[in-house]
């Protein structure tokens, strides 16, 4: 029989019925509520043809800080506002703080790079 062996990143997840894997949310060091409640704001923000990368983190204060890399023709304030909607009345979740990359820093691995997420998180917000 075949053995199953797992990789274990910190992401949530669970199979379906017909072996799809399905990522629920994130497990880290800190609050569980709080890595699925980011998950929420990834998952309602994929969903939006807008937003073509997406990695939520956490600044000094504990704000919930989005980094969004939007289409070049959404970029301005309508747009963004449009955005910040949608993690508001969507993700249920006010007060985020969103800054727009040109690209999400990312690791070897293919993850978020959050120590460079951390240092534009303390930059200025759009």
């Amino acid at each position: 029989s075949e053995e199953r062996r797992w990789l274990r990143t910190g992401i949530l997840g669970h199979l379906d019925t017909d072996g799809f894997v399905y990522v629920d949310g994130r497990i880290g060091s800190g609050d569980a509520s709080l890595a699925l409640e980011m998950g929420l704001i990834e998952r309602v923000l994929l969903a939006d043809s807008r937003v073509l990368e997406i990695a939520v983190t956490t600044d000094r204060d504990d704000r919930t800080v989005v980094h969004l890399v939007v289409a070049e023709g959404d970029r301005d304030e309508t747009h963004l506002a449009g955005i910040r909607s949608l993690i508001e009345t969507r993700a249920r979740h006010t007060d985020a703080k969103v800054i727009v990359h040109n690209r999400i820093p990312r690791r070897a691995t293919g993850l978020p790079d959050h120590p460079a997420l951390a240092i534009a998180a303390t930059g200025d917000e759009r």
